[in-house]
């Protein structure tokens, strides 16, 4: 670990998941599906959701993607690993929100919005805990709905879900890696 530095303590990282929850909060309406996006995403989703007070026709679906596997930096384009949960009976006519962990490049969303769309729900949301805006590559792709903090520097992040190949993703803290692959 004498590659990680702390970015943010459990506290702060504990107070942008409550004012996630709290803003989607807003939005919650019968025919709601959630998206978790995988692996990542799974840390997020379970942190917010846990809050929440969802109706009985609330859907839980996955969908595994792969931006970095092991390395730093974002692969060109973004691997699909996991879909089976896309389908007309979990997506059409349903108010879709996508959680993940982060948004940077916006090449991972835009991906996983493009391929719900073509099941025609009534809404897609994104909620992110981290939006690193700031290396956006998609330029058309608009801000998330809902983020737990904005970065506004380009560390490339460990724990709350993050990881380096699998390694990290249960820190409870979030780090910096100062290392390299």
């Amino acid at each position: 670990m004498k590659d990680l530095a702390i970015y943010k303590g459990r506290r702060y990282v504990d107070a942008a998941f409550l004012q996630m929850t709290l803003q989607i909060k807003k939005f919650i309406v019968e025919d709601i599906t959630f998206i978790t996006v995988l692996k990542g995403g799974l840390y997020t989703s379970f942190n917010v959701l846990k809050n929440l007070v969802l109706p009985e026709t609330t859907i839980l679906g996955y969908i595994g993607v792969s931006s970095y596997k092991d390395s730093t930096s974002a692969k060109k384009n973004v691997e699909v690993t996991y879909s089976a949960d896309l389908e007309d009976s979990i997506l059409k006519d349903r108010n879709v929100w996508i959680i993940d962990d982060i948004c940077d490049t916006g090449k991972t969303l835009d991906t996983v919005i493009g391929m719900i769309e073509a099941y025609h729900p009534k809404t897609i949301r994104t909620a992110v805990l981290i939006d690193k805006k700031t290396i956006r590559e998609i330029n058309h792709f608009p801000k998330p709905d809902v983020v737990g903090f904005e970065c506004l520097d380009n560390p490339f992040f460990l724990g709350c879900g993050m990881g380096l190949g699998e390694k990290y993703r249960t820190l409870r803290e979030l780090y910096e890696y100062k290392g390299k692959v």
